[in-house]
Order: C-alpha cells, then structure tokens, then sequence
C-alpha cells in the first residue's frame, strides 16, 4: 500500500509528464483520452475503501476561498487516514452569502441556519459523527 507521499510523488510525475507532453513543442501532443486515463490511474481508490466525499461550498463573492482552504486543510490533516477520501471546494457565484458543508451529500454545516462559521473544532466532530463516530479527535473532543 501506498503512503501519501508516495502518492504525491506518482501525481506529480504524471502532471510533469502530461504537461511535458501537452506543451513540449518536439513531442506529440498527449491525447485528452491519454491524459484522463494517466489521471484516473493515479485517482483509482485503493483497497482500503472509499472514504467520505465533503463538499465545502461558498461565496465566491464574499471571498471565502481562503476560509474554504483552510477548513480543507484542517479537515484533511485530522483524517489523514482515508476515512475522507476527498474534499471539494465548490465556488457559488449565484447565491451570495454561501458557506455549506456536506459530507456525502448530506448537510452538517450551513452558515445560514447555524449562525455564522464552523470553529475547526465543531466541525471535526460533526465530520467524525459521519464517517466514524467512534474515533477520538484527541484535543478536539475536550470541552472547553
């Protein structure tokens, strides 16, 4: 099995070669279907089973990208053990005022009803309440 910076290495080696054959003037030009099959390779879930897929949506207008990043880079820290299998940041350029997050698909954070945005440490919990009640989030589950 795969560590994650052995990962990393493999995504970067397929980004180099993708771009070095896309944009390399004496080299053919990579195939979209050849750059998709090398990304899918690399993107295949492992046989560890498939984590939890979070969405975290938001106000492009207002601004939060930075906001969204760095509640992704909290949320993947913490569950760095596959039990989230992927974060997607989802800019809304229609609805004004949005910070939703999901996990598969269901809500457990919506600026608007829950009165403003996550602490990191609410957030893990209502993410570990999901993907594996019985984790310890360690100093996320003291009370304060």
């Amino acid at each position: 099995e795969m560590e994650g910076g052995d990962q990393m290495k493999i995504l970067l080696f397929v980004l180099g070669a993708v771009c070095c054959t896309a944009f390399s003037p004496s080299a053919p030009m990579a195939s979209i279907k050849q750059r998709e099959n090398l990304v899918r390779a690399w993107a295949s879930p492992g046989d560890g089973g498939e984590g939890a897929v979070v969405a975290i949506s938001y106000c492009a207008g207002c601004r939060w990208m930075l906001r969204s990043s760095w509640m992704a880079q909290e949320l993947l820290t913490t569950f760095d053990d596959g039990s989230i299998a992927e974060i997607r940041l989802r800019p809304q350029f229609d609805k004004a005022g949005t910070f939703k997050i999901t996990v598969d698909d269901e809500c457990i954070w919506d600026r608007k009803f829950d009165s403003g945005f996550p602490q990191p440490k609410e957030l893990k919990q209502r993410i570990r309440d999901k993907v594996d009640a019985s984790r310890d989030l360690g100093h996320s589950d003291v009370s304060s």
